[in-house]
């Protein structure tokens, strides 16, 4: 039996989606920590969600130089701009 995606999860992905597309509209940069503030959701919460649900649907840029340091900085953005919150849905739950 497929996993199902609980509705919290889905409004936390769409949250996240929604951030992504207007920063990808308006040329910014985002990290996991600023997606967290813009969503009001945890930060490990929306490292989880983009590595577990969003991976089809974003590029994570590591920094190495920062790993060097012992810091880990993410740069996150859209893969595929134009994929609509229907769409997402939908995939997710072929995935799943």
């Amino acid at each position: 039996m497929p996993k199902r995606i609980n509705t919290n999860t889905k409004y936390s992905i769409l949250k996240i989606l929604r951030v992504l597309r207007k920063a990808h509209s308006e040329g910014d940069i985002l990290t996991v920590n600023r997606i967290a503030k813009a969503t009001g959701l945890h930060k490990w919460s929306v490292s989880r969600i983009l590595d577990l649900y969003m991976s089809p649907y974003v590029s994570v840029k590591v920094i190495e130089e920062l790993e060097a340091l012992g810091m880990n900085a993410k740069i996150i953005s859209l893969a595929k701009p134009d994929i609509t919150d229907e769409q997402a849905m939908r995939v997710l739950s072929v995935r799943l």
